[in-house]
């Protein structure tokens, strides 16, 4: 589902290959970018660097999971999942509220409600396609179309229908996460760096990591500036100071954790595509990082309009494998909840267009972690 939605940002911005328009439109935001980027202040952060690759035999650990259908009817097209606290997060591409809140129960969810309407006003979303954990307090939903950032305290908005605040955010990305008082995101403008950090309000940035070069065929990556914006089709995750960024189009993730000032990047399971067929399949198309471990939802490079699979990769925070989840069913989206139980979404499954299903963790994975 998010490469759904990549797809709709890269359409509304006519970023599309042999498009003149994605040409002319890229060289003005480039020029005009350089200008902005010459009046504020950017400061380089270096990162102690590795690398490594990973082999599917390296899993010598696995474990099947039997799920249970949750059963939901309150969301028309769900395209990702949150959880915050005790509370699970649906995005809505449909209907007309952008999300909608269960109460995770000991054996069911308990609804509470849909949430932030579709429209251009200051409390409402049209495209509310990147939501993620803020705080403590808050969740953050993003809307490229908008350029901005709702930041809402979950639990005053169920309680009271409160507790929204609207935050202006310009670049056009494909990944953001609140980070303290700081937003962390990608910028496929600027081939400069991978992750860059600003604090809300103030112009100064600064910069991690250069854009990655994964393989000797992506050498000329930083100087192509269209496989360069597509390199940017990636997922930023995020818990506490460390950071995933796991790439739909090649089979690459990396980790960074800003507090040590350390990047792992990794490859895994399939050789890099070459530069010519980038862009094809699918490798990564969801994750999460947690306290513990780094969950990701592996495609194999699969060319469906709408890939989907069962297999989860479990690593530790140093890139290390952990273990495999196998699933009973194909999924494309999904969310563990306290290291104990698995959400995840799958499409097309039993007759209907979508399902929720609930995966008990605990028991299965207690001698393996």
């Amino acid at each position: 589902m998010e490469i759904d939605y990549l797809k709709k940002i890269v359409k509304h911005y006519n970023f599309m290959k042999g498009d003149k328009i994605f040409f002319l439109y890229f060289s003005f935001v480039t020029l005009l970018t350089g200008l902005i980027f010459s009046c504020d202040e950017s400061r380089d952060r270096q990162l102690d660097i590795t690398t490594s690759v990973v082999e599917r035999k390296d899993f010598s650990k696995s474990v099947e999971l039997n799920g249970i259908s949750q059963k939901i009817d309150s969301v028309f097209l769900p395209a990702s999942i949150l959880i915050h606290d005790n509370y699970l997060v649906l995005t809505d591409k449909a209907g007309s509220k952008s999300i909608h809140i269960y109460e995770i129960e000991r054996n069911k969810l308990l609804y509470k409600g849909g949430y932030i309407g579709k429209g251009g006003g200051p409390e409402e979303l049209i495209l509310p396609w990147k939501i993620f954990n803020a705080d403590d307090r808050n969740i953050g939903v993003y809307d490229p179309e908008l350029k901005k950032i709702l930041k809402i305290d979950i639990d005053s908005l169920v309680r009271f229908k409160n507790g929204i605040t609207s935050l202006s955010f310009n670049p056009i990305t494909y990944g953001v996460s609140i980070y303290g008082s700081d937003l962390v995101y990608f910028n496929p403008i600027d081939p400069t760096a991978r992750l860059f950090r600003s604090t809300i309000g103030k112009s100064e940035t600064i910069k991690y990591g250069k854009l990655s070069t994964p393989g000797k065929s992506w050498g000329k990556l930083d100087s192509d500036f269209e496989t360069n914006y597509k390199f940017h089709y990636a997922r930023l995750e995020s818990f506490s100071d460390v950071f995933l960024v796991s790439y739909y189009r090649i089979p690459f993730f990396e980790i960074y954790d800003l507090r040590k000032g350390t990047r792992i990047s990794l490859e895994i399971f399939d050789d890099l595509p070459p530069i010519e067929r980038f862009n094809r399949g699918t490798y990564i198309s969801s994750s999460q990082v947690t306290e513990n471990f780094i969950y990701i939802l592996y495609m194999n490079g699969l060319t469906d309009a709408k890939p989907r699979n069962n297999e989860i990769f479990v690593f530790d925070h140093k890139g290390n494998p952990v273990n495999k989840l196998v699933l009973d069913q194909d999924i494309f989206e999904f969310r563990v909840f306290e290291e104990k139980e698995l959400f995840v979404l799958a499409s097309e499954i039993n007759g209907k267009d979508f399902d929720l299903i609930r995966y008990k963790l605990e028991n299965s994975l207690k001698s393996s972690f």
